[in-house]
């Protein structure tokens, strides 16, 4: 038995009801995805708790599934399978003073990084996650280093100062500090 709704302007469906929510799919978290379940004027329970005909996936991973029912013999339901591919993320750079003007540096709290990419002050530049660089002792000022790390998603990027790594390393202190805020992003 086929199945018919109509709203007080048009015939909505005819036939059986039939709910598509598409293939299942993956997505970056930065985008959205919007599904919808078709059959205007019908009432909808999405597994998210949603009651609307059309809702946006942000960051839920796993199975959506929704319920549509048009009347009666008028009802289907379909679920689809949704991934959320995360953007990648850094905290930090790690470095050592290893002599001179050299250090070792690598990245720190990376997540879901798929390259690296090291931007030197001095116009060098490195690919591979963990690197020793050597900077030219006359220009301090260029004793810095941005790390920019990558996925099919999007970037992320920090920066170092070098040059505080290395007074802190040439410090004659005996003393017990606390730094705060930890993390910080501006002042320290």
């Amino acid at each position: 038995i086929g199945c018919a709704t109509t709203s007080s302007i048009t015939t909505v469906a005819a036939g059986p009801l039939t709910v598509n929510l598409g293939s299942d799919t993956s997505f970056c978290e930065s985008k959205a995805l919007i599904l919808d379940a078709g059959y205007p004027g019908a009432k909808y329970m999405w597994s998210t708790g949603d009651t609307t005909q059309m809702i946006t996936i942000y960051n839920n991973s796993g199975d959506i599934s929704v319920f549509v029912d048009a009347g009666p013999n008028c009802q289907d339901r379909d679920t689809i399978n949704v991934h959320v591919d995360p953007l990648p993320e850094v905290v930090g750079i790690s470095s050592t003073f290893i002599n001179g003007t050299t250090f070792s540096m690598a990245p720190s709290g990376e997540q879901n990084v798929s390259s690296y990419m090291w931007i030197h002050g001095d116009g060098a530049v490195d690919f591979t996650k963990n690197i020793t660089h050597s900077y030219n002792t006359a220009e301090t000022n260029t004793w810095n280093v941005m790390l920019i790390v990558f996925n099919d998603c999007g970037t992320d990027t920090t920066f170092l100062d070098l040059r505080t790594l290395l007074n802190v390393n040439n410090m004659d202190i005996n003393a017990e500090f606390t730094l705060y805020p930890n993390p910080g992003t501006d002042n320290i």
